[in-house]
């Protein structure tokens, strides 16, 4: 987690229970930015065997 917690687009690091172990919620501006977090970042942890990406559109907080 805290390797992933490095890169300064990471915004929140939440553990699951579940199929996968965490989410991982970051702000990024365009394709580029997520590209970066996902592939050059998150992919190259040793530790980190699949992502899977999920772009938010529309959120609401109480």
């Amino acid at each position: 987690v805290s390797k992933i917690l490095e890169n300064e687009k990471v915004k929140k690091v939440t553990e699951v229970l579940g199929p996968y172990d965490l989410v991982v919620e970051a702000e990024v501006v365009d394709e580029k930015e997520l590209e970066d977090v996902v592939i050059k970042h998150l992919r190259s942890i040793e530790s980190v065997l699949e992502t899977i990406t999920l772009i938010s559109v529309r959120s609401k907080s109480k």
